[in-house]
């Protein structure tokens, strides 16, 4: 299956959003050890106007939530968005929309952070991200930035074939194209996915952790994944 296609994304989620959070975070101690990276920058964002793009099931606005953070979302899917919605306080809900972020966003500009976690693989015309949040974001606003990264360990002799891989550098460049300075670059788990879904001890995360310390000296080029924190600076 490719996802290239928009409605094949927004069925996809649509069908996967009753166990998303069981099925991508909580089978695995492993999954767990993945997810934790992710979230872990965002405990430092409080008291913001926030727009997540691809809220799904609301992990991470669930988060700056509780941080004081004033939640507006947009995902392909109505499913997830159903699911993600129940997580926040009503009155730290602003605006949420199923919407297509390869096309302009129903939003007007006054953000002071805008997110995108485990989206842009997916989309045809990502760099509209790029634009959108460019346009988006006050200035010295946040964008903060997860792709799957094309020189990572997982990728070498299994090219992905459903999703988009990105070099760092690439990302990089079209971040300042649109006016975006890099402020922080994170690299997060090395080994191939499919051993984090099997480890369910921690004597299992030792391990891991182990053989990602001996790599450690080449992140974040080795990590499956990699975040960049972007500030706008026009």
């Amino acid at each position: 299956m490719t996802f290239k296609d928009s409605k094949k994304v927004k069925d996809y989620f649509n069908d996967y959003a009753k166990n998303y959070d069981k099925l991508a975070f909580n089978e695995s101690l492993g999954l767990n050890y993945v997810s934790d990276f992710e979230i872990s920058k965002l405990y430092k964002y409080k008291d913001l106007k926030i727009l997540d793009l691809g809220f799904g099931t609301g992990r991470n606005s669930s988060i700056l939530a509780k941080q004081g953070c004033l939640i507006n979302g947009i995902d392909i899917s109505e499913k997830m968005i159903e699911s993600g919605i129940k997580k926040i306080p009503k009155n730290k809900i602003g605006k949420i929309v199923v919407s297509d972020l390869n096309k302009k966003l129903p939003f007007k500009e006054g953000f002071d952070m805008i997110l995108c976690f485990r989206v842009l693989k997916y989309l045809k015309n990502w760099e509209n991200v790029f634009k959108e949040s460019a346009r988006l974001l006050k200035k010295n606003g946040t964008f903060v930035l997860e792709f799957s990264n094309k020189t990572s360990v997982q990728s070498f002799g299994a090219p992905f074939s459903h999703y988009s891989t990105f070099f760092i550098n690439q990302i990089k460049l079209i971040g300042k194209k649109y006016n975006f300075k890099v402020d922080n670059i994170y690299g997060g788990s090395i080994l191939p996915l499919p051993l984090y879904r099997k480890i369910k001890t921690e004597r299992g995360i030792r391990i891991i952790h182990f053989f990602e310390q001996m790599l450690k000296f080449f992140k974040p080029t080795f990590s499956r994944n990699v975040i960049i924190e972007f500030k706008k600076v026009i």
